[in-house]
């Protein structure tokens, strides 16, 4: 299960699936993400393979054209990933927040220096550094 999750959940999965949030040819794909046809047809394959993408004929064009779309499903678990990383980061941002109350609380009762208290504190953004530096879209 965790391997599926990483592979759902890649950078590049991520990036088409926001686009997919709309039909869009093979070719537009590649496109709009910089990377070869090849490349988008790898990624769509895997993503079919999950059901959260399916390929869809349309007639009318001067041939027949293939687009990609994010099934009902797929909506549903990237909607869901979405409010689970949302929750996260903002569990984190609070863990954050409260380490620098309590630290703030020893710095002014007298129980860490000044010098301590600096070098604590610097460790205390470090070790959070990636929530301070997230942001989540909301859908």
């Amino acid at each position: 299960m965790l391997s599926a999750f990483n592979v759902l959940t890649s950078r590049s999965k991520l990036e088409l699936v926001e686009i997919l949030r709309n039909p869009r040819a093979p070719n537009d794909l590649a496109g709009m993400l910089g990377i070869t046809r090849q490349a988008v047809d790898k990624h769509v394959k895997e993503l079919v393979k999950f059901g959260v993408v399916e390929k869809r004929w349309f007639i009318g064009y001067s041939r027949p054209r293939v687009e990609f779309c994010l099934t009902e499903l797929g909506k549903k678990l990237y909607s869901e990933i979405g409010v689970m990383m949302r929750n996260f980061v903002k569990d984190g941002l609070e863990t954050m927040e409260e380490k620098k109350k309590a630290l703030d609380i020893r710095l002014v009762s007298g129980n860490v220096s000044p010098e301590d208290y600096s070098r604590q504190m610097k460790e205390v953004e470090a070790s959070f550094e990636w929530f301070t530096k997230m942001g989540f879209p909301e859908h």
